[in-house]
């Protein structure tokens, strides 16, 4: 035989939670469904979030190589026209191209370029911080012409060297 559940006055059994058809959850039922439920969300904002920290991580690395290549050819097209000067010292490179004084260094945090001597503009954004930017002549072997090497830091991340021929102009060799 089986055992037949108490029923109160009105028919329904004292563990359920139900119309009168005797259809529903139980409260164990439902503390158990709302336990599952948390475990499965816990679980997905748990491997969801590394993919929202390395997205920003990941877009401060691509904006730190642009900003780094940005520098390089600022500084090569600088020197892709024939100049008539340069001089690199430590933190700042002054080319003498086309008439024109141009000079690039570090200041407050970032590489700027100032033309004849006007007010320097900055040629990195603010989220990039430029440190140890240096700048150095190298002298060419045996008819090579000499060399420019640019190395900095941009967020604590070693960029360079960066290495570029100089063309002197023809009038005035060695530049």
């Amino acid at each position: 035989m089986h055992a037949v559940a108490r029923t109160n006055v009105r028919g329904f059994t004292p563990y359920h939670f139900a119309t009168q058809s005797g259809k529903g959850f139980t409260l164990v039922e439902a503390l158990i469904y709302f336990a599952l439920v948390a475990v499965i969300i816990t679980g997905a904002i748990a491997s969801a979030y590394p993919l929202f920290t390395n997205t920003e991580r990941s877009s401060m690395a691509t904006l730190r190589d642009l900003e780094s290549a940005f520098v390089f050819q600022k500084a090569a097209s600088l020197l892709n026209r024939p100049v008539t000067a340069v001089t690199a010292s430590g933190g700042t490179l002054a080319v003498t191209a086309g008439g024109n004084d141009y000079v690039m260094a570090l200041g407050g945090g970032a590489v700027t370029l100032s033309v004849n001597g006007g007010t320097a503009v900055p040629l990195t954004s603010s989220r990039i911080t430029i440190t140890n930017l240096a700048f150095a002549r190298v002298a060419g072997d045996g008819g090579e012409p000499d060399l420019l090497t640019i190395n900095f830091d941009a967020n604590a991340v070693a960029e360079g060297p960066y290495t570029r021929y100089l063309r002197c102009s023809i009038f005035v060799s060695p530049c």
